[in-house]
């Protein structure tokens, strides 16, 4: 039995030499092969078929491909219903554009296609639409340019992949492949719907026939990123405006809004402060004219969402969620030029938390280096922004530093402050649940009647806008035993979960197994010890009996080294900096092997770091000085010398007190200069990996978080930390109409519960990779999603 993968290549090895395919294993698929398929995958199938059957010279597919869809809808248990009914819708419009012979209507499928899919240049499709256009009008060749007509495929392959924010998505896309023609396994997730077009039909022709069916608006917005992150913000102004032309011409709303904000970001980064201000306005005009545009959603609840979770291709509504992602990518472009304008350091961060909040991948996206373009422009000397830790990070580390038992000061002090960052970014609703974690956490660690002291002042704005949440963590706090307070905790985080808030359960007393008891200062893990009679009974009434000291959570934010929680340095050091990369390289390896983390000697290190062994002692000496210091400020324990950096025989990230080390980011590279124009006509497309002339810089991976495994028999193996910002906000979520693959929009975009779902840019939305349903509120990035 050949399997959806083996039919898949054949169908593509069809479409690639122009042989009318076979439908036969296509109409045949079913059983495991078509049932425990990703329904992503099964949609792109039939797409490709479609427009094979068309291209060779065949007849419309479409009843063969509709039954297909039926049963893997009827009967697969994998099946969500937001990517078949939308690839069903679009095979619908390619018949249309087939009895037509519309060139217009086949750029339009072409376009719907490519939505939110990096690896669509590089696949068989460009090359299936061209064919199908030059039996569509024989003329198209000369009117359709780069190779309309020619069978092969026709514009560059653009390498960085744009990372979808959570629920912003609008777009339709066909999903998260990568390389020519791959059917690897990786779902291409559905974003949003597509919405009406607002261009004439001579502009979307002339905007779809300018490089062919493989330039597409997804293809020229991920180009332009490209460019961004390799630092020329001329290049880059250039081909997003390109993109943004196309997407205004498209049915892609929520997509052309995040794309002013990229355009505006390059506009900056470029030094034109005031061009930057007139795209602004552009984009609030956009944004007013959808507005009156679109009636309002009606029906029951969820009904007919337009852009954060579409029933179809053309949502004609625009929901409350809509709504606010919209506003929120205006608000993230006017943050952006006040920040550049002024100087500010304060609206640069609302800035960050209105483009990163509740978006899972936004680390893994082109915005950081970006951002970190930006910030080495604008910010003042001395004064770096901070571009990788945003609020949610921020919250995150308020939550890990109680498990360093941290003073009721600092946690205080600490949770006030993000409360009014989270404000000013007008995020006010993850602000006050911010707050109400500090208390929750602040009366398991202190007792309820020292926190209703500093809380008291802020409950009639809790009461106002998150009653049900309050109510849930006094109750919890009331629990007589500790069995019902793990039911009252399940119940206060799953309320919480709307506005994407980062995990509770990693702070100190909030699990339901009971408290964290530290019973000393904070070092290498040992045997069980008594706990400490000081410290607060649990929800019972009882005191537990004794527990290990809590391993640490070590994390560059850029610059910033943090330390379970507490800040040790603003702007690390470069030879620390250094020293911890090349440390966390050996821990990571040795975590993946499942092997003792190994001592580095001071002649290798230097090696590795440029460093004398003298200059290495005195950099960790300085270190541990400077992490005592700051532990001692912030927490009731201290923090033993060697409890990150160990020392004698050599060095080494020490694995019985390190549980997470988040690498530093790589240094920001050199303006690189703008590639030469790809030529017209374009041969086959490029193996997966190889950088095409005109296509944006294939960018490194950022380093991703490494967690040590010890060996079985020596110490207990360590969980590895989810990412910070891989949660679902409840802001506004995006409205374009495609789901993203892979690929981020400038608003922040928080990742979906659902596998399937895009993100938002301005507003909440759930990310790519979530696995959650899209919040209502908050969330980050735009909306390009793959529709499939």
């Amino acid at each position: 039995m050949q399997g959806l993968y083996g039919v898949y290549r054949a169908l593509e090895e069809q479409v690639m030499r122009q042989a009318l395919p076979d439908l036969g294993p296509v109409r045949g698929l079913s059983g495991p092969e078509l049932l425990e398929a990703d329904e992503g995958e099964v949609a792109r199938l039939l797409i490709l078929a479609a427009v094979g059957s068309y291209a060779a010279g065949g007849p419309p597919a479409t009843d063969v491909l509709s039954a297909v869809s039926r049963r893997y809808q009827e009967r697969s248990f994998l099946c969500t219903g937001r990517s078949l009914p939308r690839a069903v819708e679009l095979i619908g419009l390619l018949d249309a554009a087939v009895a037509a012979r519309s060139l217009r209507q086949l750029g339009e499928v072409a376009d719907h296609v490519s939505q939110g899919w990096p690896g669509y240049s590089d696949s068989v499709f460009p090359a299936a639409f061209t064919a199908l256009a030059a039996r569509l009008d024989p003329m198209s060749t000369d009117a359709g340019g780069a190779g309309l007509g020619s069978g092969a495929e026709a514009t560059p392959r653009s390498g960085t992949a744009l990372t979808p924010t959570p629920a912003r998505a609008s777009g339709s896309g066909m999903g998260t492949g990568a390389g020519a023609g791959t059917f690897n396994g990786t779902a291409f997730r559905p974003a949003a719907a597509f919405a009406t077009a607002s261009a004439s039909g001579a502009a979307s022709e002339a905007a779809f026939a300018d490089g062919g069916f493989a330039v597409t608006s997804f293809t020229r917005r991920e180009a332009g990123l490209g460019h961004a992150a390799a630092g020329r913000a001329v290049q880059a102004a250039d081909v997003l405006r390109e993109s943004l032309g196309r997407y205004r011409a498209s049915p892609y709303r929520a997509d052309a809004v995040w794309v002013f904000t990229d355009l505006i970001l390059a506009e900056l980064m470029a030094g034109r402060v005031r061009e930057a201000a007139g795209v602004g306005e552009e984009q609030h005009r956009f944004v007013e004219e959808v507005f009156t545009t679109l009636p309002p959603v009606t029906g029951p609840a969820g009904a007919g969402v337009a852009f954060t979770r579409p029933a179809g291709l053309r949502p004609r509504a625009l929901a409350p969620e809509d709504h606010e992602l919209l506003l929120r990518h205006v608000r993230t472009g006017q943050f952006l030029v006040e920040a550049c304008r002024h100087r500010s350091a304060e609206d640069f961060a609302a800035a960050v938390d209105l483009l990163s909040f509740g978006w899972a991948h936004f680390a893994d996206s082109p915005y950081p280096r970006i951002l970190r373009h930006l910030a080495g422009r604008y910010a003042a000397p001395g004064a770096p922004w901070e571009v990788c830790l945003g609020a949610e990070g921020w919250w995150h580390r308020m939550l890990r530093s109680s498990r360093a038992r941290v003073t009721s000061a600092h946690l205080v002090a600490t949770a006030t402050a993000l409360r009014a960052r989270l404000a000013h970014a007008g995020l006010l609703v993850q602000g006050d649940v911010a707050l109400l974690d500090a208390a929750v956490v602040h009366a398991r660690l202190y007792g309820a009647a020292a926190t209703v002291e500093w809380v008291t002042r802020y409950v009639g704005e809790l009461r106002l806008r998150i009653p049900d949440l309050l109510r849930a963590a006094v109750t919890y706090l009331q629990a007589p035993t500790a069995q019902e307070a793990a039911r009252l905790l399940a119940s206060y985080t799953a309320l919480r979960a709307a506005c994407a808030a980062p995990d509770l359960l990693c702070a100190a007393g909030l699990h339901p197994a009971g408290p964290l008891r530290l019973a000393g200062p904070l070092h290498p893990a040992g045997p069980l010890r008594p706990a400490d009679p000081s410290h607060p009974a649990g929800p019972d009434g009882a005191v537990a009996r004794g527990g290990r000291s809590p391993r640490l959570e070590v994390a560059f934010y850029g610059s910033l080294l943090s330390v379970e929680g507490i800040t040790v340095h603003r702007v690390t050091p470069a030879p620390l900096t250094q020293l911890l990369r090349v440390l966390g390289e050996e821990f990571a390896r040795a975590g993946e092997r499942g092997e003792e983390v190994p001592f580095l000697s001071a002649a290798e290190l230097g090696e590795r770091t440029g460093r004398t062994p003298a200059a290495l002692a005195q950099t960790v000496r300085r270190f541990r000085a400077v992490c005592q210091e700051r532990f001692a400020e912030a927490t009731a324990f201290p923090i033993g010398p060697e409890t990150v950096i160990q020392g004698r025989p050599g060095y080494r990230l020490n694995p019985d007190s390190v549980e997470l080390f988040l690498p530093p980011p790589p240094p920001v590279p050199p303006t690189l200069p703008e590639p030469p124009e790809p030529s017209a006509s374009r041969a086959a497309p490029a193996p997966a990996g190889t950088a095409v002339p005109g296509g944006p810089v294939e960018l490194p991976a950022p380093p991703a978080r490494m967690a040590a495994r010890a060996p079985a028999a020596s110490r207990t193996p360590t969980v590895s930390r989810k990412s910070l910002a891989a949660r679902t906000s409840g802001g506004t979520p995006q409205m374009s109409s495609a789901p993203a693959t892979g690929t981020p929009p400038p608003t922040p975009h928080p990742h979906s519960p659902d596998p399937h779902s895009p993100h938002p840019h301005p507003g909440p939305v759930p990310g790519l990779s979530s696995v959650r349903r899209p919040p209502a509120g908050s969330g980050p990035a735009p909306s390009t999603r793959s529709l499939l």
